[in-house]
């Protein structure tokens, strides 16, 4: 958190990447997908989102 409240002051680079983002929402969206269908499902790497 202290990372994005400085960066938010303009005084540090994030140190999540845009891949880190995508990655973290593939993560969830199949979560989701699993809670959805109650059912372990595995994470593909190769997704739209990563």
């Amino acid at each position: 958190m202290s990372n994005f409240l400085r960066c938010l002051r303009g005084g540090e680079t994030p140190s999540a990447t845009i891949v880190d983002a995508k990655k973290a929402a593939a993560i969830v969206l199949d979560a989701e997908k699993a809670i959805g269908e109650k059912a372990a499902i595995e994470n593909d790497a190769n997704s739209d989102l990563v």
